[in-house]
């Protein structure tokens, strides 16, 4: 784990780590990559619900292609007081994962965020859930690779000029 003045590890949190959380700490990766920080910061995922061991979403496995990575290889796990304990973030997608791993799990202050709240200098509402498009509609997955690009490069620009 990192000094307290520097973030090292990122979890990324969802419901079942199939969908959401592969797909934002995938594109993070990519994008950590081409940054200054590519060997500073290790950023995974994990569900609160998981099983462990399942394979991502299908459309998200041909999404990540499209966009230059790949989570084929990814197998789920279910968050735990370990995982937990061993990252400096946690990042959730919707205010009920905030108050599970609040309720579940004794950590220190300040380590879980919603990750469109994460170093954001707006105050966000609950409305900022990023919601899971699993099952649902092509506009539900639009609407999900975008808050996931734009959230992703904004948390990854702000991180560069952090650290």
């Amino acid at each position: 784990m990192a000094s307290k003045n520097k973030i090292s590890e990122i979890l990324i949190v969802c419901r079942a780590n199939i969908t959401r959380s592969v797909y934002i700490s995938g594109y993070m990766n990519m994008i950590l990559k081409e940054s200054i920080l590519k060997k500073n910061i290790n950023i995974t995922s994990a569900g609160i619900e998981a099983r462990n061991g399942s394979s991502p979403n299908q459309v998200i496995r041909h999404v990540a292609h499209l966009n230059g990575f790949n989570v084929n290889d990814h197998k789920s796990k279910k968050l735990t007081l370990e995982i937990a304990n061993n990252v400096d973030i946690i990042l959730t997608m919707e205010d009920w994962q905030n108050d599970f791993i609040n309720e579940n799990f004794t950590l220190e202050k300040n380590k879980v965020f919603k990750i469109t709240n994460y170093l954001s200098k707006k105050r966000k509402t609950k409305n900022s859930d990023i919601s899971d498009p699993t099952g649902m509609d092509t506009i539900f997955y639009r609407k999900f690779f975008e808050i996931a690009h734009r959230e992703s490069k904004r948390i990854i620009s702000c991180l560069n000029n952090y650290n």
